[in-house]
């Protein structure tokens, strides 16, 4: 169940938004997220209203630019760090491969809930209780 929110600066097409969105997804996959569990939000923002340092903390030689994107994923707590390094270093390289964005553009964060307090959880428990004859 994860939930993705991709941020970026206004101004790209819907090809480059969905292929975006594709590279986070396919990141997900590998690490091993089945397909069909995509719940993807875009949010383009005006120069205006995402503010990013170009530089911080180590990005003076390849200083951040305008194809910024702050990526940030909800998974469950179960969830093993070695897997959220899996999705990040494969959706950075996605990005450069399909759209040349620089790493020092991507930054991902990850942010963990408790599945069993998501709406999505308590729905599917509900419909496997009541597949096998019990009440919800």
């Amino acid at each position: 169940m994860p939930v993705q929110t991709i941020t970026l600066f206004k101004g790209r097409s819907k090809d480059q938004l969905k292929i975006i969105a594709d590279c986070v997804q396919d990141a997900l996959v590998y690490a091993g997220y089945p397909s069909s569990d995509r719940f993807q939000r875009i949010i383009e923002l005006e120069q205006s209203n995402l503010i990013v340092d170009p530089t911080y903390p180590v990005f003076e030689e390849t200083p951040r630019t305008n194809d910024y994107l702050l990526i940030e994923i909800v998974v469950g707590t179960q969830r093993p760090d070695q897997m959220k390094h899996k999705i990040i270093e494969r959706a950075t390289a996605n990005l450069y491969e399909r759209l040349k964005i620089q790493e020092s553009d991507v930054m991902m964060y990850f942010y963990e809930v408790n599945p069993q307090t998501s709406s999505l959880h308590l729905k599917a428990e509900s419909l496997r209780a009541q597949s096998k004859g019990g009440v919800s």
